[in-house]
């Protein structure tokens, strides 16, 4: 409140008015809507004593309160494993989490942790690095779904490899994709997030169309060239030029003609004009 209204005024911000805003998740009232008015005076406790703390440092101290709370920074999916049990993936800059609510315990993945991602259709598996362990498989209802959480770990892991201090990510010559990638969509699309490759640099591939490449730079030069090669724009011409250059191509070749309103205006009235005087002669 103090980032959003500043400074508390007892004449302006009554209860009243504040109960107007939304102030509160809508879950959390739906759960007590009784509790509303004690949880605003709760708030409005603490917001006095914010007095005198400017609107942008308010929204320094909220953002720094947010960046606390669990959960925060993931991208939360629901999602079901091969027991049809119900799974909630978060998928942030530092790995994947797995929460299962029906038994309430969660596993979190480490990017360093992770030697694959797979993605076929409405498939999602991760493959771990430690030798062994069995590797995690979940299904969503839709095939784009699945893709999106496969695409943002992409780039997630690439954020994350960019910002290690100790080893910087390094490209590869030919891009994120092998030479040998084809465009079959009966295949899965993989990225290989093996950390010790001993070529020094993360390997990615797919086998799906080359449109899951993890946002591929594309320069300023290549656009103006693309857009160079689209036809230029040529108007069209109004209805009645249009039917005059359908009907009146029998002897020279019609040439483009394009009226403005009043031109148009000006031929309607002359025919209304001529059809006048072709009748008063009959």
């Amino acid at each position: 409140m103090q980032a959003e209204f500043g400074n508390y005024d007892a004449e302006r911000h009554t209860m009243e008015c504040l109960q107007q805003c939304t102030l509160f998740p809508k879950d959390i009232i739906q759960a007590d809507p009784g509790g509303q008015d004690s949880l605003l005076h709760t708030a409005v406790c603490q917001y006095k004593n914010l007095m005198g703390v400017t609107q942008a440092a308010a929204e320094e101290l909220y953002i720094s309160i947010v960046m606390q709370l669990e959960g925060y920074g993931n991208e939360t999916f629901s999602t079901k494993d091969n027991g049809n049990n119900e799974v909630i993936l978060g998928i942030s800059i530092n790995g994947i989490m797995i929460v299962y609510p029906n038994t309430q315990t969660t596993q979190f993945y480490r990017w360093k942790d992770i030697s694959n991602v797979i993605n076929h259709k409405k498939t999602f598996r991760i493959e771990c690095q430690a030798e062994g362990e069995e590797p995690k498989q979940f299904i969503f209802t839709e095939s784009r779904n699945a893709k999106y959480v496969w695409r943002l770990c992409i780039a997630q892991h690439t954020f994350y490899m960019q910002h290690q201090e100790s080893r910087p990510i390094e490209r590869s010559t030919n891009g994120y994709f092998d030479s040998d990638t084809n465009d079959s969509g009966d295949h899965a699309v993989s990225v290989n997030l093996d950390n010790r490759n001993t070529e020094g640099h993360t390997r990615w591939t797919s086998y799906n169309d080359l449109s899951t490449s993890p946002y591929p730079v594309v320069s300023s030069t290549d656009i103006n060239n693309l857009r160079a090669l689209l036809p230029s724009y040529r108007p069209a011409p109004d209805y009645e030029t249009a039917v005059q250059m359908k009907y009146n191509n029998g002897g020279n070749p019609p040439q483009p003609y394009y009226a403005n309103q009043s031109t148009i205006v000006g031929a309607d009235i002359s025919c209304l004009l001529g059809n006048v005087v072709n009748r008063s002669r009959y």
